[in-house]
């Protein structure tokens, strides 16, 4: 058994929880528990500083508000940028009106596309008899 913890940061709960994403910190600790690691979550509000010493982060999402809240926040506070730098790991859960892949807001024009963040469009699958 690992002799030391895991620090799972859950970086601001209290604005960037709409969609019950402090759900992804307590699942990584229980999966590192049964595979024999000790693990602990680490509440990050807008009340604290980020530190940037912990293993892993995760994020949720939220309304545009909160979302300027937050990043005046991160910015303020850059440990998870430091953390990042330093190749610690993070999670961030994109809202469905975002790209989960870039974190941009979907274009309704590009609804159809492979990534709703992008200028071009999907090929049209060809249908009927001709396609085969």
């Amino acid at each position: 058994m690992p002799d030391s913890t895991v620090r799972i940061g859950l970086v601001l709960p209290d604005v960037m929880g709409t969609y019950g994403d402090g759900g992804n910190a307590l699942i990584l600790r229980q999966r590192l528990r049964m595979r024999g690691y000790d693990a602990e979550i680490v509440e990050i509000t807008l009340s604290d500083p980020v530190p940037d010493s912990l293993d892993v982060y995760t994020l949720g999402g939220a309304e545009d508000s909160a979302q300027r809240l937050a990043t005046r926040h991160l910015t303020q506070y850059p440990g998870l940028q430091k953390a990042a730098e330093r190749g610690a790991p993070s999670s961030r859960s994109a809202p469905p009106s975002r790209c989960s892949a870039t974190g941009t807001r979907r274009r309704a024009a590009n609804a159809s596309t492979g990534c709703p963040c992008s200028t071009s469009p999907r090929p049209r699958r060809r249908r009927g008899p001709s396609a085969r």
